[in-house]
């Protein structure tokens, strides 16, 4: 008999320690942050572009806060066909975004958001930095200038003023709702692909820096290859609801777009993205490079999660520089460097 005692004690011991070590062994795996978030804070110069995102749903019952700050430098002067475009200034923007995770009846578990946008622009230490570092490097563009462009930033069609403003400004921006579900619901730190999809609404805002008025649509594949590397893509589509834009011009009846990148793994709390973005212009055809040529930047990002006051941080600063695609670095009249800290509390 205390033989038997002393086999079911083993086995329970055994049984529990090996309980434990599972636990600890996929508490040790790592969890990818996801992409970089640039773009999330309506920051995109054309406008009518949906943010790219990760594949993360929230649980049902929980929420996060996320502040969202970008500095974006705006440098371009074109004289090209029937257009002069001309931007000098430096946009500051605060995004609050509230998330939460929601359950209703037989239906997936979903995320529903909301942001709001406020912004602020005046000439700016980039916008400096900027004419400084382009001097320096001697960049072939900057030398065929005789001078830099004004502040603020106009449009001129055919010697007629199409859009004006001035470079100090401020108001509130865009309006943003977006509901995201589970296309294939995994533990985003095990290296099985996870997919999702979202639905989004961007509001008009009544000042200079707004994005238009759009519904949206992106689908989001992330997949940790493996305890070191994970990959990151996304792809979305924007419907306008503005027949003409916020510049005057003509829209098209869609914008097209995409994300792709890697993450590392610093440490198990922090980790290093390189990600490439691209987007068709909203406007139609007018001869101009800075309102025809496609949007795309690169982006490196570092982010970080840690603990503070039992709520769950987690830390991402990001550079954006533009691009025309494919991968040809030239200006355009997106913004010409661009730098972004979000902190996400849940």
């Amino acid at each position: 008999m205390s033989r038997v005692k002393w086999t079911c004690v083993l086995t329970v011991v055994l049984l529990v320690a090996r309980g434990a070590y599972a636990q600890d062994r996929e508490a040790s795996r790592w969890e990818p942050f996801g992409p970089a978030p640039v773009d999330e804070a309506g920051s995109a110069g054309r406008g009518y572009v949906l943010g790219g995102d990760g594949s993360d749903v929230l649980q049902p019952g929980v929420s996060q806060l996320s502040l969202h700050n970008v500095f974006a430098n705006y440098f371009y002067l074109e004289n090209r066909g029937d257009f002069t475009i001309s931007q000098r200034f430096e946009a500051h923007t605060l995004a609050l975004d509230y998330q939460r995770g929601v359950k209703v009846r037989t239906w997936p578990r979903l995320e529903v958001s909301a942001q709001l946008q406020v912004h602020e622009s005046d000439a700016g230490i980039l916008n400096g930095f900027i004419i400084g570092f382009e001097d320096f490097v001697h960049a072939p563009l900057r030398r065929t200038l005789p001078e830099p462009p004004p502040p603020g930033m106009s449009i001129v069609q055919n010697g007629r003023m199409v859009y004006q403003a001035p470079i100090n400004g401020a108001g509130v921006g865009d309006l943003s709702l977006v509901v995201k579900a589970p296309l294939r619901d995994r533990d985003a730190r095990t290296r099985a692909t996870q997919v999702a999809l979202r639905v989004a609404v961007n509001v008009r805002g009544a000042s200079m820096f707004t994005a238009g008025n759009f519904i949206a649509s992106g689908l989001s594949i992330d997949r940790k290859m493996t305890e070191r590397v994970a990959l990151h893509g996304d792809v979305r589509v924007s419907v306008p609801l503005d027949h003409v834009g916020v510049w005057h011009l003509p829209l098209k009846r869609e914008v097209l777009a995409y994300s792709w990148g890697s993450e590392f793994r610093v440490s198990h709390n922090t980790s290093f993205n390189v990600q490439v973005d691209n987007s068709t212009s909203p406007y139609h055809t007018t001869g101009s490079i800075g309102l025809d040529a496609n949007y795309g930047n690169i982006d490196l990002a570092v982010s970080h999660r840690f603990t503070a006051s039992r709520h769950h941080v987690i830390a991402q600063l990001y550079v954006q520089e533009n691009m025309n695609m494919p991968f040809k670095v030239r200006w355009n009249m997106d913004p010409d460097l661009t730098i972004g800290l979000k902190a996400t509390i849940r």
